[in-house]
């Protein structure tokens, strides 16, 4: 996650804590009854102005911000990529698709990580069956012990 500039909001965007332990607090591994009331307590809190802290995720429903939209189309106009690896998005957007297919063009490597099949499956050179926190670990394991042919 990047460190941003505390906003005082409800949902901060100041964090120099993992992704990780942020999305844990979330759910914290208890029943949905239990983490409605506890939820806002388990979540980690800004150091400077104590709101909570939102991990750095575009959630169901919510939109890319436009610096990030504009950002990756300035990185696809540089030409396209050797390998690419989608994961844990349901590709239900168009722009998904279309970053995808842009970055590999003709003939990089597309691997999708997703429990289950999606528009952009049909595009991957490898698809990986699983939730992402699970499947990218050994994913990376796998790469690591055998690289891939560029």
């Amino acid at each position: 996650m990047h460190a941003r500039d505390c906003r005082k909001r409800r949902w901060c965007r100041f964090t120099e804590i993992s992704l990780s332990r942020a999305v844990h607090a979330v759910t914290g591994g208890r029943s949905s009854a239990n983490r409605a009331h506890e939820q806002e307590d388990d979540v980690p809190r800004c150091p400077r102005c104590s709101a909570l802290v939102r991990p750095g995720v575009i959630w169901f429903g919510e939109q890319l911000p436009w610096d990030e939209l504009r950002r990756v189309e300035n990185y696809l106009e540089d030409g396209p990529c050797d390998f690419v690896i989608v994961a844990g998005t349901t590709a239900t957007f168009g722009y998904i698709i279309d970053w995808a297919l842009r970055a590999i063009a003709s003939d990089g490597e597309l691997v999708e990580v997703n429990p289950e099949e999606t528009p952009l499956s049909r595009f991957a050179t490898q698809l990986v069956r699983g939730p992402a926190a699970l499947a990218l670990p050994r994913l990376v394991d796998q790469m690591i012990a055998q690289p891939p042919k560029l």
